[in-house]
């Protein structure tokens, strides 16, 4: 009998200890939360370059490629990546003087551009100069005076501002140079500082212009040399870019 009652008392208690806890359900339309993270370090590495005529893409240069551009390897967040070389070859004297010029080819864009990436999230605003030398040879101890190299006007493109679309000389400017022996020059840069100018990668392709067909064409770099000047030799003027962080003025 003392089993029996034992048994149904414990049986009793567990029922109505049950029942005193009831179970806990979610009330309908209750909420719970998590999180999701993101973080980002500065932009110090370097830009490869690009496509000129489509910023967004990248491309790979020919190192074999005689005419290729210099890839400069600087590193972020504000870097120049690319600057063009200019080769005029090999001709016989003309002292009466003469104008030689690049090979511009629309088919092989990429030795003709300049390519800037800005990533500052707190500043904004860049231009670049180039500056040259005399045409010399070091190995003959010669030189050509008064020679004059001509840039042409450059067709800009961002890589956030509908990249594939040539942005305005009024809010990214690629003007045509003309540089003598020793001179200086803005060459390329934004007109303001706005914070959506020029950030990301911006190229300028020299030269860019449309037939009658529309169909793309790119104008050589020239270099004229003056009468009395020509001389037997190999003459080479170095170019010097320079990146500033300031608007184009």
């Amino acid at each position: 009998m003392k089993t029996t009652k034992l048994i149904t008392t414990t049986l009793l208690f567990s029922t109505f200890a049950l029942a005193a806890a009831p179970a806990a359900f979610a009330a309908e339309g209750e909420a719970s939360t998590s999180d999701a993270t993101i973080g980002f370090t500065t932009h110090d590495s370097p830009t490869g370059p690009v496509n000129p005529e489509n910023p967004g893409t990248p491309i790979t240069i020919d190192p074999k490629d005689p005419d290729k551009p210099t890839i400069t390897g600087q590193n972020g967040p504000l870097s120049l990546d690319v600057v063009p070389n200019f080769h005029f070859g090999t001709h016989e004297v003309d002292l009466s003087g003469a104008t030689y010029k690049t090979k511009a080819d629309p088919a092989r864009t990429s030795q003709s551009y300049l390519q800037v990436s800005d990533h500052r999230t707190d500043k904004n605003g860049w231009t670049v100069s180039v500056k040259r030398t005399a045409f010399v040879d070091t190995a003959k101890n010669k030189a050509i005076k008064g020679t004059t190299l001509s840039i042409p006007a450059g067709a800009v493109r961002n890589e956030i501002s509908n990249p594939q679309t040539p942005v305005g000389p009024d809010r990214i400017a690629s003007p045509a140079v003309a540089l003598a022996d020793g001179e200086e020059q803005k060459i390329f840069g934004t007109k303001t500082a706005d914070s959506d100018l020029g950030k990301a990668t911006t190229t300028s392709l020299l030269g860019e212009g449309r037939d009658d067909k529309g169909r793309l064409t790119v104008a050589p770099t020239e270099l004229t040399i003056p009468a009395g000047q020509a001389k037997e030799g190999c003459f080479v003027s170095d170019l010097t870019w320079t990146m500033t962080a300031s608007v184009f003025k």
